[in-house]
């Protein structure tokens, strides 16, 4: 009889288990399954999202580029080019749309590797148009380094001449000076000043010791040569042109010494035809020495004191007045420093060793 009930129960559950079908040993039923691959899925569209987000802030960052970077401000316009391409690339990956959940598990699965494909595709492209995004910032900036650097080259002029005194000594001067450079340009001034590594401070508009009137007014009766000058000028800003210069002696077997001094005199004298009045000038110089300064009105002397060979380097500035106003806003005076002119020469002696001009520094 026992035999027989343990027959019938062993037949019930088997019949139990084949309708119902094998049992997990963790106790994870189909209907969990599908919950998990439906997280799975709601998180690949998450990240989906994200990365489309993250594609469309770079895709902004880029057209913003392209529409303020023009080709020529670039030494390899092709990478802005590429920047385009990139850009459009790009765009055309956010139109991809996100499908609705299927409702069985094989197939959202499949939705799940679709996403993701998608996703490395839009996480590939924001790495290429950041790089190219890149690529155009960096040559912006290498192509703004390089002007600068030719800009500041071309800020100096190198000026050399020779001659022989009266005595029989053989001289060269060395010239470094500056283009003009407005005062109110107060960054580039300072900037180029400090080049030649000199203790003193450029003078201001009333630090040249002229006498100063209402509206501007400035006058000053002023050391020159050949002639003593009077500075007149109505001026609320000045071009400036600094600079040094250095004097050697090449004179074979004749050197200068403590017990052999010996002296060298170089003038600079300026010229232009917007200056009708007779004596009256609107350059002003200043050279300053170990001890002390010397300033002239319509050139500049420069006085070497020598006891070795060489003597220098030694600084100066010359300026020359400009006045802004509403009837000239770019300058009242900017065509005769334009068509000025310099003119190297020896103290009593009319034989010009050089001509020279100088540029507007804008």
């Amino acid at each position: 009889m026992k035999k027989i009930i343990l027959s019938v129960i062993a037949f019930t559950m088997t019949i139990i288990i084949a309708a119902c079908g094998s049992i997990s040993p963790t106790g994870t039923s189909s209907t969990d399954v599908f919950e998990d691959t439906g997280m799975n899925f709601d998180a690949a569209v998450n990240d989906m999202q994200a990365a489309s987000n993250n594609l469309s802030y770079y895709i902004d960052e880029a057209e913003n580029l392209l529409s303020s970077t023009g080709q020529n401000e670039l030494d390899n316009p092709g990478i802005l080019e590429e920047l385009q391409e990139q850009t459009e690339s790009a765009k055309s990956l956010l139109v991809a749309t996100i499908p609705e959940m299927a409702d069985d598990a094989a197939q959202i699965k499949r939705q799940i590797e679709n996403i993701r494909s998608q996703i490395t595709t839009l996480e590939d492209k924001s790495f290429k148009l950041t790089n190219a995004i890149d690529s155009v910032n960096s040559g912006k900036q290498e192509f703004a380094e390089r002007v600068a650097a030719e800009k500041k080259a071309a800020l100096w002029k190198t000026i050399t001449c020779e001659w022989t005194d009266s005595q029989g000594y053989s001289f060269e001067a060395t010239m470094t000076i500056s283009q003009w450079i407005l005062q109110s340009d107060s960054e580039v001034l300072t900037e180029t000043w400090e080049e030649l590594n000199t203790r003193h401070t450029l003078p201001s508009l009333d630090e040249w010791g002229l006498q100063k009137y209402s509206g501007n007014e400035y006058t000053g009766f002023i050391n020159g040569f050949p002639d003593n000058k009077t500075f007149y000028a109505t001026m609320n800003d000045m071009y400036y042109a600094v600079g040094t210069v250095s004097i050697e002696n090449k004179t074979d077997e004749w050197s200068f010494s403590d017990s052999n001094p010996g002296s060298a005199t170089l003038i600079l004298n300026w010229a232009d035809s917007t200056i009708t009045e007779f004596m009256r000038t609107r350059m002003i110089s200043r050279v300053f020495y170990g001890s002390g300064t010397n300033t002239f009105g319509g050139s500049l002397t420069i006085a070497a004191s020598m006891k070795s060979d060489r003597w220098g380097p030694v600084p100066f500035v010359i300026g020359y007045a400009e006045n802004f106003s509403p009837n000239n806003p770019n300058g009242t005076f900017r065509s005769g420093v334009e068509n000025g002119e310099f003119s190297i020469s020896r103290p009593w002696n009319n034989t010009k060793l050089g001509t020279f001009s100088l540029e507007i520094y804008d």
